[in-house]
């Protein structure tokens, strides 16, 4: 080197002492520099400049990002306000995926690097970083060398800091543990941008350092499709839509679910989609590591649980309703659950969808079921006993208590299921649900708590199943309810079932032998009865005999006062007086009924009888008054 300083300055004062062209001292002052940089490069012991990398720590960048659109546009606006963003949600929700690609999307926003670091918040195999390691690991990616480290975790937070407002640079701190893991590296000037993933919402980042909480929720059905679409090829899909769409309903919406179903369906191209969605359940969903067994990556979470918050959720199973309201996981609880079911949300294992309503997607459900099974019978059974007596005793959902019907028949709740379908048969008959009530009917029938509940019973399954259709099952479940009964209200309904389903399948004879049967007994002649009645000997062709009872039941209803009865009734006159050839009576009674249903706001009775009306004037010659109560039925 000095060799070359010589030769250096020897040619500057040949330049000033004797006159050298400044071009050629130019061309030699090159000669010079690159002599320089030779030797010092050619020297064992020369050093180089000490010159700061730019990290380029991404991971791979995702080859595809379905259904994240809105996040990506979130995201893309969020470093013009701020410093830094949490990405909250479930376990294999796909929280890395996205952070991941929008860094590689973003890269040119910041040339000052990206930097990744695993936090290992919920990792299987190793402690989490401390605040400590991170930070330290953050300045060593932007070139601070060990000796340059200032002691002190606020001192290195402060250099980072300075860094960072220097250079725009990007930190994805993935799958943190809580916000005091990440707070020391949130950048302290805009500019620089930090996103941390997490199981939890970290709001204590949002509190302090007003950073958003993006919470990625699961893929609907066609994001679901398109996802296996784009590893496995359209083909693959088109192969069988019904067994994808099977598929896409097994895995939740949840893409790392979805991931390893495609995975598999790569790694062996002769299981077709069918097999696939048939096999399809948690235990099924587990690639080669842990991080691709969805089980184990949920457990991460479950571990995290405090033991009143983890009690809980092994309990959350036993809720049959994809909603649960903070009162009924209090009574699994046994007690107030605010606290437990907060954690649970902070962990992203439930969400509150409104306050004090909580729902969780049905992997998760299975995997708490799983949990169950290791835990104590009795704790399980004595949680469930719990919220079936809540739902008894507590203005509960209506669904609800149609759902735990079948759970508390399924777990020996014999009372319990009986009294839970007592309460809600009235409601279903007012709604039509026929289907609902033949099944709550039937599964509370297996553990009937004796003779007249069993004889309730059957008669609701089947009078569900008479306006079903199933008239087979009518006759065997009416017949076995007449026997049974211990109320004759609850006999007289069952023989005037059985004569409605012999009507109705053409043996008026055997109607009409049922229907005398009802007659004799003492249960009084009300208006429902009456026209019971009054139908069957209609449907076997007595309108005469019909008709009779039918204004015996009117005046059964004036004489109670109820409104709506009549108007039924009178409708009920209206149809047997026109199978008498009656018309301008019954056209009489249809306008009366009309009446009737106009003063109550019974849009759809009006309807009905308007065309009934239509039919009557019709009958009587009077077109043009049938063609006016035809178009104001239609207008209803």
């Amino acid at each position: 080197m000095s060799t070359t300083l010589a030769l250096s300055t020897g040619l500057l004062t040949n330049v000033v002492t004797q006159g050298w062209a400044w071009p050629a001292f130019a061309g030699l002052l090159v000669f010079g520099t690159g002599w320089i940089v030779l030797e010092t490069l050619w020297r064992p012991e020369a050093t180089l400049p000490n010159i700061a990398p730019v990290p380029r720590q991404l991971p791979a960048c995702p080859p595809d990002l379905i259904g994240r659109d809105g996040e990506l546009a979130r995201l893309d606006r969020m470093p013009a306000s701020g410093t830094a963003c949490v990405l909250a949600g479930t376990a294999g929700v796909g929280k890395t995926t996205l952070a991941v690609y929008w860094g590689h999307r973003a890269a040119g926003r910041f040339p000052g690097g990206q930097l990744y670091l695993n936090l290992r918040g919920f990792d299987p195999t190793a402690p989490p970083l401390t605040p400590a390691e991170a930070v330290d690991a953050a300045l060593a990616a932007l070139g601070t060398a060990p000796e340059d480290l200032p002691d002190g975790l606020d001192a290195r937070t402060a250099l980072l800091r300075t860094i960072a407002a220097q250079r725009r640079v990007l930190i994805v701190a993935d799958n943190a543990r809580d916000a005091a893991q990440v707070r020391p590296l949130v950048p302290g000037a805009r500019g620089s941008f930090l996103i941390v993933t997490s199981r939890h919402q970290l709001s204590g980042l949002t509190a302090v350092e007003a950073a958003p909480i993006l919470t990625m929720g699961l893929l609907n059905a066609d994001e679901g499709r398109r996802l296996l679409a784009r590893r496995l090829g359209p083909s693959w899909l088109t192969a069988d839509r019904s067994a994808v769409d099977g598929i896409v309903r097994g895995c939740q919406g949840l893409p790392l679910a979805l991931a390893i179903v495609a995975a598999k369906a790569a790694a062996r191209p002769a299981l077709s989609p069918s097999a696939l969605a048939e096999d399809l359940r948690l235990a099924t969903l587990r690639g080669d590591e842990p991080a691709t067994d969805l089980r184990a990556v949920l457990s991460w979470s479950y571990r995290a649980l405090s033991p009143a918050a983890a009690r809980l959720f092994r309990l959350m199973h036993l809720h049959p309703a994809s909603v649960a309201t903070a009162a009924e996981l209090s009574a699994l609880a046994g007690a107030d659950a605010s606290a437990q079911l907060a954690e649970l949300v902070r962990a992203s294992l439930i969400d509150e969808i409104a306050l004090h309503r909580y729902t969780c997607h049905d992997l998760l459900r299975q995997y708490a079921a799983t949990l169950a099974a290791d835990d104590q019978p009795a704790r399980q059974r004595a949680a469930l006993g719990r919220l079936l007596a809540h739902a008894l005793n507590a203005p509960a959902d209506f669904e609800l208590r149609v759902l735990l019907v079948h759970r508390a028949a399924a777990d020996g709740f014999a009372d319990e299921a009986d009294r839970l379908t007592e309460s809600v048969e009235g409601s279903l008959r007012l709604l039509g649900r026929w289907d609902v009530l033949a099944a709550v009917a039937e599964a509370a029938l297996d553990v009937a708590p004796s003779p007249g509940a069993e004889a309730r019973l059957r008669f609701a399954s089947a009078e569900g199943r008479y306006r079903l259709g199933d008239y087979e099952q009518v006759e065997t479940q009416a017949r076995r309810a007449v026997d049974l009964a211990t109320s004759m209200e609850l006999r007289f309904a069952a023989l005037m079932l059985l004569a409605r389903v012999h009507a109705v399948t053409g043996r008026p004879e055997q109607a009409l032998a049922f229907a005398a049967e009802a007659t004799g007994l003492p249960v009084g002649d009300t208006a429902d009865q009456l026209n019971a009645l009054g139908w069957i000997h209609s449907t076997a062709g007595s309108p005469e005999q019909a008709l009779t009872l039918y204004l015996r039941a009117l005046a059964a209803a004036r004489a109670g006062g109820d409104r709506q009865k009549q108007a039924v009734t009178l409708h009920n006159i209206g149809d047997a007086h026109l199978a008498c050839g009656r018309h301008r009576l019954a056209a009489d009674a249809f306008r009366e009924s009309i009446e009737i249903c106009r003063s109550l706001g019974d849009r759809d009775g009006e309807g009905v009888v308007l065309r009934r009306l239509a039919v009557a004037y019709d009958a009587c010659g009077r077109h043009r008054r049938a063609r006016r109560a035809r178009a104001a039925a239609a207008a209803l």
